[in-house]
């Protein structure tokens, strides 16, 4: 599969993912103000509220934090592999430097008897500018992903610490 491919199916997942987290959180939300509107009503609809509706909100509850445990390990995960990707981007970069270095610091003479070694040499710059390239371009989706993973989190995460509150 192409990077390309890859992405699209990233992002798809990671919509996905949102669209579920949303409605998940639309629904808790809207189980909890009907909880609370039947707690301040009569005796019987508090009853009601705190047999049929409070297990659903706790529930509910319980499903958004391992979403936010979810995407926060996920998060982490993402680091790590930025991570891993800025020091494969640096060694490759040396790389790249010592075969420059080298090839500028061949004897013309050496290429009239090795030009098979040159155009390997030469190739092998190639490749690394290209790897490097694209490193870089994944690197940089990557670590936005990454910031907009960690925005939901953040976001989702502070609601829920609201609504906490706002139950107490």
């Amino acid at each position: 599969m192409t990077d390309s491919i890859l992405a699209e199916i990233r992002n798809g997942n990671l919509d996905e993912l949102d669209n579920y987290y949303k409605a998940t959180l639309a629904n808790y939300t809207n189980l909890y103000e009907e909880y609370l509107n039947k707690v301040s009503g009569n005796e019987d609809d508090m009853t009601a509220a705190e047999h049929e509706l409070q297990p659903q909100i706790v529930e509910k509850n319980a499903l958004l934090i391992n979403l936010a445990e979810l995407f926060l390990k996920n998060n982490q995960r993402s680091l790590e592999l930025i991570e891993n990707d800025y020091k494969d981007i640096d060694t490759k970069t040396k790389q790249l430097k010592e075969l420059r270095s080298k090839y500028e610091n061949l004897d013309t003479e050496s290429f009239d008897v090795d030009k098979a070694d040159e155009i390997k040499g030469q190739k092998r710059i190639e490749n690394i500018e290209i790897y490097s390239k694209s490193n870089n371009i994944i690197l940089v989706v990557l670590t936005v992903i990454n910031l907009l993973l960690l925005t939901f989190l953040i976001l989702g995460i502070a609601k829920l610490i609201m609504n906490k509150q706002n139950n107490l």
